[in-house]
């Protein structure tokens, strides 16, 4: 099962928690899951820090894969 179905944006999002996002945090949101659809055979992790990606790690489980992004 996909983590992410290929017909999810960031408009179709709930904020769970925390304070109202700003503009460049629904920016960066929409941009990491564009990015993250274009990695689609293991789990995926983007970080973004005002539309530029700074990191990105694949791996076979999402903790290692989070841990290459932030190499």
């Amino acid at each position: 099962q996909k983590a992410l179905p290929t017909d999810y944006s960031i408009a179709s999002a709930k904020q769970l928690n925390g304070k109202e996002l700003s503009f460049n945090n629904i920016r960066d949101a929409d941009a990491a899951i564009r990015i993250i659809r274009d990695f689609k055979d293991r789990p995926t992790v983007v970080a973004l820090k005002h539309m530029n990606p700074c990191g990105i790690g694949q791996a076979d489980d999402i903790e290692t894969a989070w841990d290459y992004a932030y190499e």
